[in-house]
């Protein structure tokens, strides 16, 4: 029999760690680190719920906030970390930027000082995420190297009078492609010019990471001339509204305000912890469990590897590449060895890796009601990539051991939104290989590349530990709108499937598709999947299977205004669908799309100005 819930608070304005002992609203704790230690010393003989309530404010967090098995709920409670009432606490990894003054009366740029031990790679005014420095123009005299990187036969310009050579801070500047499904960056490292000679050379060993990363390498099959889409970070850039740029040197912040805008007034982040939540066990065998997180925001986490030598090599789905194997973005907050860990109605925003990272034995967890937005990376990633190929690692393809598997780690009710604003190759709902994974009733609406990613291995084993993977009721559109070679619904690689055992894709509602391949995409190895029930509208493609190690599936019943498809795979039908025009879509297809997204107990969890 459940006891009498305990109660704690935290307050981050009128709180004390030191004289106040939690247990009523007028004496709450300061930090959610003092409330965590004092619930840690109750956690193994729980008789009933422990709710921490978090008064609304922003709490600052100095590092990182750790929950190990000293953490969880025990005897079948849970330890619930909740907004108090309607109020909103933000947990919040960055710092604030005051004391700006007007540097350049020309351009109207402010600068202001944030010390030199500052990183970052965004900033935030009022709630909305600058522009770093950027061309607006590729240099098209370059000439590339692949051992290096560039030469020109004549001093290089973009988006201003300073030939690049003179630009300050060199070692900050960095290089960003376009090549199809990627967008891979690179910093520069000197740049020097002898008898009219230019000369650019690129950090090493990123450079020959770019370069080397197969199809899509820079200089490769997609990007033959080797060219950047544009060029960021350097003062020399900052001529927009909006844009900013961080003198490391010095220590100083420029930015150039927008019409209207006062920055002496405005209140300005940037994020400096690159991790704010991690929540681990000790081993698959000894997980970390039953911790709730409710009605909490997390904002302001950076993610600083593509400053460094090693760039940012994206292969897909934002998963680098390199001469350490395949490996994802980090997140603001990440699982590992963590079970039954729940957040509902949370907000993850303003991030500049990915919002929500679960990585091997996260089991049982689950995502309702939540909101990823403005996330420079994924916004839900489960699994990692390394040792995929590998036996006898967590992550191999074809583990046995059950208790590493991503098992049961569900996503319902939740609105992803501007997700990859930064790293183009980012989806909004990545699964490496998942096992019995519900993504229900989801919207997903402005993302660079696909909406949902799932699976991974191309054709490498013919099964994995993948399956039963179940994607339905979800409003997916606006998406692909800068790279190519994705879907709406993407899916990769084998499943331990069967004809009694599989995953289904079904009554999704699609829409706006801006990529020549199908909204329904089974790529390499796909197998022993259902597509049905589903509406695609506005798209070039409806459905895309290629090749011959794509096999047993069915994509049937679906509603569409294109009937063009690809179908090179084995054992794998389209049938009965149905070619809709000029709107008039069936009754069927209407209470497809009206029972598609967000469930009406969820739908004030989008923002007011947001569309359907």
């Amino acid at each position: 029999m459940a006891g009498k819930p305990i109660n704690y608070y935290v307050d981050p304005v009128k709180g004390n760690d030191i004289t106040h002992d939690g247990t009523s609203a007028g004496k709450a704790f300061r930090t959610i680190e003092k409330a965590r230690d004092v619930v840690r010393t109750m956690h193994a003989n729980m008789k009933g719920d422990i709710h921490v309530y978090l008064r609304g404010g922003t709490y600052w967090l100095k590092s990182t906030l750790l929950f190990d098995t000293t953490d969880s709920a025990t005897r079948g409670f849970n330890i619930i970390y909740a907004a108090y009432k309607n109020e909103k606490p933000v947990i919040s990894g960055g710092t604030e930027i005051t004391g700006w003054t007007l540097y350049d009366t020309t351009k109207n740029i402010y600068k202001a000082y944030a010390g030199k031990e500052l990183e970052t790679r965004q900033l935030f005014v009022n709630g909305i995420r600058a522009t770093r420095a950027r061309s607006t123009v590729t240099p098209s005299s370059l000439t590339f190297v692949k051992a290096f990187g560039y030469t020109a036969k004549a001093d290089v310009f973009a988006n201003s009078s300073i030939p690049m050579q003179h630009w300050k801070n060199q070692g900050d500047i960095e290089f960003v492609f376009k090549n199809e499904w990627t967008a891979p960056r690179i910093g520069v490292n000197t740049i020097s010019s002898n008898d009219s000679i230019t000369t650019i050379n690129m950090k090493q060993p990123g450079w020959g990471f770019v370069t080397n990363k197969g199809g899509t390498s820079v200089g490769g099959n997609h990007n033959a001339k080797g060219l950047p889409w544009f060029i960021e970070n350097a003062y020399e850039l900052l001529d927009e509204e909006g844009e900013w740029y961080l003198d490391r040197t010095t220590g100083f912040i420029y930015y150039k305000p927008k019409v209207g805008e006062n920055i002496t007034t405005a209140s300005v982040v940037v994020p400096v912890l690159e991790e704010l939540v991690r929540i681990q066990g000790t081993a698959p065998a000894n997980k970390v469990g039953n911790i709730q997180f409710k009605g909490v925001t997390f904002a302001h986490a950076t993610y600083l590897r593509a400053s460094g030598k090693r760039g940012l090599p994206d292969a897909q789905n934002n998963v680098m590449r390199d001469d350490q194997g395949e490996s994802i973005i980090s997140a603001a907050v990440n699982l590992k060895y963590a079970r039954a860990i729940k957040f509902e109605r949370v907000v993850f925003e303003h991030m500049g890796g990915n919002g929500l990272n679960m990585y091997s034995g996260s089991q049982d967890n689950l995502v309702a009601g939540c909101v990823f937005t403005d996330i420079s990376g994924n916004g839900l990633q489960v699994g990692d990539y390394a040792g995929m190929f590998t036996a006898g690692t967590e992550n191999y393809a074809q583990n046995t051991d059950s208790l590493v598997w991503l098992r049961n780690n569900d996503v319902y009710n939740s609105y992803f939104n501007k997700i990859g604003v930064e790293y183009f190759s980012s989806t909004a709902i990545a699964a490496t290989l998942p096992v019995d994974m519900d993504i229900v009733h989801n919207e997903i609406s402005n993302v660079p590349y696909s909406g949902i990613h799932i699976g991974w291995g191309w054709d490498r084993f013919a099964t994995s530990v993948h399956q039963r993977t179940n994607i339905q009721y979800n409003y997916i559109h606006d998406i692909m709108s800068v790279l190519r070679d994705g879907g709406a619904i993407y899916t990769l690689g084998p499943t331990n499937g069967s004809a009694t055992n599989k995953g289904y894709i079904t009554n999704n509602y699609i829409q706006n598709v801006n990529n020549q391949f199908g909204a329904l995409y089974a790529d390499e190895g796909s197998s022993w999947l259902e597509l049905s029930d589903n509406v695609i509208n506005n798209t070039p493609r409806y459905a895309h299977i290629w090749t011959k190690s794509i096999h047993d599936i069915s994509i049937n019943n679906n509603y569409t205004t294109t009937l063009d498809n690809v179908n090179k795979g084995i054992n794998t039908s389209m049938t009965n669908a149905t070619l809709v025009a000029n709107g008039k879509w069936p009754p069927a297809a209407v209470k497809i799309m009206n029972n598609a997204g967000l469930e009406k107990a969820y739908l004030n969890i989008k923002p007011v100005n947001s569309n359907r």
